[in-house]
């Protein structure tokens, strides 16, 4: 991974595994919560611009 949002989204991964209860907001407007940030970094390749998409991009498609 490379890139200044790559290495944001790892931190910020990181952090909230220690504080799942934690949202990480970005002065575009996004908060990210827990699941939005493992959505994107369990991804098979990670979306370097996640920092500037909206959060509900990322959500898991359901399995029905």
């Amino acid at each position: 991974m490379i890139g200044k949002e790559l290495i944001i989204l790892e931190i910020v991964h990181r952090y909230m595994e220690e504080y799942p209860n934690s949202t990480f907001y970005v002065d575009n407007g996004y908060t990210f919560r827990k699941h939005h940030i493992d959505a994107i970094y369990n991804m098979p390749e990670p979306d370097a611009e996640w920092i500037y998409k909206n959060p509900d991009k990322y959500k898991k498609e359901s399995k029905h």
